[in-house]
């Protein structure tokens, strides 16, 4: 589950995060595997005269499509909610597809101009505005759609919803074919040894174009880095960009040119960078998108108000990573069938035999489901089994 694999990684990401392979460099590994993206969903324009519950149900499935800045779902909603509803404040995921119920019928002089529905499921996830997700002990969801009856465009009489909560009510399915796991990369603060070492902070972004900006995965993401780490990652990391720092207005598409260099337009506030700070910027950039666009990207130009920044290859990143300049083969950890940690020394190259790790951690006194080991080997934090205790 995510959320054992953040916990643990929180505690320890000082030193950046344990180590499970033999020995290699640090990998961004997707959270899980996109969705199908050949399936598109299409947005459709509510039919005249349509009845309450497929105003509902259209507004629902819309959401579910890459509609350019939700145009036509906005219009199942009246006038006044379709200027203020806020698509991005974050996204409920839901087990299954909400179900509605209903009308709750109002009173006998109301029910021909005013109705509502009710939308429930099984909550399992949370998005928040800053693209992090959460998951969630399965709890109830339940919120009401309130509808009334405007005139529309063309002057006649339709259904509307005019009450409807901001933020994407998605089931778990169209959320994995909608957004993909994208790591970005912040400096981990505090490190003993003084070096410099990128750590991940795991978003949700878009697959594909986003309906909001218009942007490809890849500058979504990019996007997402300059804003600055999530709330949770924040007090331990560190971004090298200039506060203010933003993609140039107008950039949507972010792509390796065909000798695999990224060129990146920030605006005029990235001009306060140093050349040494600069070139961890670069290194940022470097990392969170390595594995995300199609061609291999070696080599990242950063671009400011005032023309070219710096410039940095996958060779000189590689003094940034986490394990960089390690001494030996780590050892690899793992959680046994009786919930206990066991560690297979790095010395052995991978072969010898699992031991009980030193510490309450490999005693089986409480059986334990996700575990982070800190670099120097030294201290790990663990997430029990039924997920409760830290």
């Amino acid at each position: 589950m995510r959320l054992t694999a953040l916990l643990g990684c929180s505690v320890i990401v000082l030193t950046g995060c344990g180590s499970m392979p033999v020995t290699g460099d640090v990998k961004a590994v997707d959270a899980s595997q996109p969705g199908d993206s050949q399936v598109q969903v299409y947005a459709v324009e509510p039919r005249e005269g349509a009845a309450p519950s497929e105003i509902v149900d259209g507004f629902l499935e819309s959401m579910t499509s890459d509609d350019p800045d939700f145009r036509t779902t906005r219009k199942y909603l009246s006038q006044a909610a379709a200027k203020t509803w806020q698509p991005s404040e974050g996204t409920t995921v839901l087990a299954q597809a909400p179900n509605r119920s209903g009308p709750l019928l109002h009173d006998e002089e109301r029910r021909d101009s005013e109705t509502s529905y009710t939308l429930t499921g099984e909550k399992v996830a949370a998005v928040d505005a800053q693209s992090s997700y959460q998951p969630l002990a399965p709890t109830d969801y339940s919120q009401v759609l309130h509808l009334v009856r405007e005139k529309v465009a063309d002057g006649k009489i339709e259904w509307r919803i005019d009450i409807v909560p901001d933020g994407l009510v998605l089931g778990q399915s169209d959320f994995k074919r909608l957004y993909r796991s994208v790591n970005k990369y912040y400096f981990a603060t505090g490190r003993t040894d003084g070096r410099p070492a990128l750590v991940a902070d795991p978003v949700y972004v878009r697959t594909g174009t986003d309906p909001l900006t218009r942007m490809s995965t890849a500058t979504q993401t990019v996007r997402t880095l300059l804003e600055g780490p999530t709330n949770w990652l924040r007090p331990v990391v560190d971004s090298r960009f200039p506060t203010g720092t933003a993609l140039r207005k107008g950039v949507v598409a972010l792509a390796p040119d065909d000798q695999n260099v990224l060129k990146v337009p920030l605006n005029d506030k990235a001009d306060k960078a140093g050349r040494a700070a600069c070139r961890m910027m670069a290194a940022q950039v470097l990392f969170t998108l390595r594995d995300l666009t199609s061609a291999r990207v070696e080599q990242v130009e950063l671009e400011g108000g005032k023309g070219r920044l710096c410039a940095l290859d996958a060779d000189e990143a590689a003094k940034f990573s986490a394990d960089s300049g390690s001494d030996g083969p780590d050892s690899q950890y793992f959680i046994d069938a009786k919930g206990t940690v066991q560690k297979i020394p790095g010395a052995t190259g991978g072969n010898g035999t699992p031991e009980a790790v030193h510490g309450p951690l490999g005693t089986g006194a409480a059986a334990m489901g996700a575990v982070g080991v800190a670099r120097d080997e030294q201290r790990a934090a663990a997430v029990s089994a039924d997920g409760q205790h830290l």
